[in-house]
């Protein structure tokens, strides 16, 4: 039978969850994929390893369709679910011996030490469904209780994740009614100024759900909605709209999309970084294979090293300042032919606490990109923490790197030709 509208409780488990020694992505993970077969997360949380909490955390979850349940299936002391669970539903355990065997060799095959608090992890509940986990030693399973379904997943991310991939995933997509999403991410806009401009749309389809995820200039827009034709009209009057701010129609990062231009267009690029410290180059080469298109970068922290190895001259750094359009220049031009690059980007900047005892104001920047035969300087001034200012930094030089490559390059830079 096909579900309208589909809740789901999500419950991490997990002391290291509530001091802070672990990050919960179970819960965003799980989260988001239910959330792509429309199914409606109303709570999530995380508990401590505690018998009592456990309990009343499934309990007052029964009003969901689905309990999605993670951690402490493990065979320590502190790993207390299945406990839990056997008083939660009132049914005894048993200790599978054939699961101990299959434990025991693969503890072996792996050269790991055995110990006997791995027999905890063959302790099952009478009357519930395991499902197969080659991935790890604790088994996840599921039951009934009143009209809600709960499945019980290991805490361990690539355990929890195979296993709702493989055993769970489908038979759920089976029941709820499809749902089709669309995600149009932009750069350089705020929130509330891209709300402003599609308003007209949002109240034109009113059967979609529009959602906003802002993070470091970039905003995604989230269209959700039952209807795939008025998602597909939606989208072209978005785009129309927003345009070149627009950097992807997928669920793609800004590198990625910068890096899939640069490989269109089979140009090679390298970097020349002060204040960023390297981290736009550390961006190329995240993925295999950059070494195609990256060639190689120089962290020029100090003058010197702009002097002698990114081979700027002195005198123009005494006369401009390091945190200038034209070192910024120089330093785009020198490493642009040391490197032997299509493309060369360089950045200096005040990212604070402290200036420079210069005019320029903590959190001044100058990225200058040199491409074939223009070079293209822009300056910005990013009252963020230097920690921010140096994320954001790398983030606006990606998207001027894909602005260059549409040929979108405004007009609010200093162009030498």
């Amino acid at each position: 039978m096909i579900q309208d509208k589909v809740t789901a409780t999500i419950i991490t488990i997990g002391d290291e969850l509530l001091n802070g020694r672990r990050v919960n992505t179970n819960l965003n993970w799980l989260s988001s994929q239910l959330h792509k077969i429309n199914i409606n997360t109303i709570k999530g949380s995380a508990i401590p390893d505690s018998i009592e909490q456990i309990n009343d955390e499934l309990q007052g979850a029964s009003n969901s369709d689905y309990v999605f349940v993670t951690g402490g299936l493990g065979s320590t002391s502190d790993d207390q679910t299945i406990e839990a669970i056997s008083h939660f539903l009132k049914k005894d355990t048993y200790f599978d011996k054939d699961y101990y065997e299959k434990i025991k060799k693969d503890f072996i095959k792996k050269k790991l030490t055995l110990t006997k608090v791995i027999e905890k992890q063959a302790i099952k509940i009478n009357g519930v469904k395991y499902f197969d986990n080659p991935v790890g030693s604790a088994q996840g399973f599921n039951f009934k209780y009143k009209d809600c379904m709960y499945f019980i997943l290991p805490g361990v991310p690539k355990e929890m994740k195979y296993i709702f991939i493989n055993s769970i995933k489908n038979q759920l997509d089976k029941k709820v009614k499809k749902q089709y999403s669309q995600i149009i991410q932009t750069f350089g806009l705020t929130e509330s100024y891209i709300s402003s401009q599609i308003e007209v749309s949002m109240k034109k389809y009113s059967d979609i759900k529009f959602s906003f995820l802002p993070s470091f200039k970039r905003v995604s827009i989230i269209l959700n909605s039952e209807n795939q034709i008025n998602i597909k009209k939606a989208r072209a009057d978005i785009v129309k709209i927003l345009g070149y701010h627009i950097y992807s129609l997928k669920d793609k990062s800004l590198l990625e999309t910068v890096v899939d231009l640069i490989i269109k267009k089979n140009i090679t690029v390298s970097t020349c970084e002060s204040c960023t410290g390297g981290q736009l180059a550390s961006l190329f080469t995240k993925n295999k294979g950059s070494s195609k298109y990256f060639k190689g970068s120089i962290i020029s922290y100090c003058d010197d090293i702009k002097n002698t190895v990114a081979k700027v001259d002195s005198k123009k750094i005494k006369k401009f300042g390091s945190v200038s359009k034209q070192i910024a220049k120089e330093m785009a031009i020198n490493t642009s032919k040391i490197m032997s690059t299509d493309m060369s980007i360089s950045i200096t900047g005040l990212s604070g606490p402290d200036g420079d005892g210069s005019l320029n104001e903590v959190g001044t920047v100058f990225i200058g990109i040199k491409y074939l035969e223009n070079i293209f300087i822009s300056k910005y001034k990013l009252p963020y923490e230097r920690d921010d200012h140096r994320i954001i930094t790398c983030q606006i030089a990606l998207n001027n790197v894909r602005l260059i490559l549409m040929n979108k390059m405004g007009d609010n830079i200093y162009k030498f030709k």
